[in-house]
């Protein structure tokens, strides 16, 4: 199965689970009061994975210094706080903002367009010409848009479910674009293997 098709079945999977977690397809704790639902226990899995792959990448850089880059690093510690958000989102439903860990993310997707934009810029510094004046322009446009969605999802915290839901498959559909072009350009050297 090529990478493409993979990368649009995640997508997918992913605006189906968004889908049915707004539809309110929890179920109520089986154990009674103190069980922990579905939605606490597969937020806390999340956490837990999201926190050992960021121990992972630091004590690979503990090993061998500067295996995993700052950039990566950061985004990893960003998974960590989105991962957070989302557990005290299904641990107090009534409580906590949903949005929350979707805004996260968004914030995370700035931050690592940004980082995208610093190293193309700092290429350039080091050797003049390295990234084209179109990719620069394009990685500064990116920034632009990652930051209007930051936007947007804060602008939707006090409107309606269908505003909130049509703000969070806009945010899968843009991690969908990105996963799909960052694989085009990984599978433009291979040929025409699979189509």
């Amino acid at each position: 199965m090529s990478l493409r098709r993979l990368a649009v079945m995640a997508g997918i999977l992913a605006i189906g689970s968004a889908l049915a977690y707004r539809a309110g397809s929890a179920a109520p704790p089986a154990g009674g009061a103190q069980a922990e639902s579905v939605d606490v226990r597969y937020a806390r899995a999340q956490l837990q994975l999201a926190e050992a792959t960021l121990r992972k990448a630091l004590d690979q850089n503990r090993r061998v210094g500067e295996t995993i880059s700052a950039g990566l690093l950061a985004q990893f510690t960003d998974s960590v706080h989105v991962a957070k958000a989302q557990l005290q989102s299904a641990e107090h439903p009534g409580e906590a903002d949903a949005l929350a860990g979707w805004i996260r993310r968004a914030e995370s997707a700035v931050r690592e367009a940004e980082n995208r934009l610093k190293r193309a810029n700092e290429v350039n510094r080091l050797v003049a010409g390295t990234v084209a004046a179109i990719d620069i322009e394009r990685l500064r446009l990116s920034v632009d848009i990652a930051k209007l969605q930051v936007e947007r999802g804060q602008s939707v915290a006090k409107a309606s479910s269908e505003a909130k839901l049509r703000w969070q498959v806009d945010m899968l559909s843009d991690e969908l674009t990105r996963v799909k072009s960052q694989t085009g350009v990984l599978l433009q050297n291979r040929g025409p293997t699979d189509f």
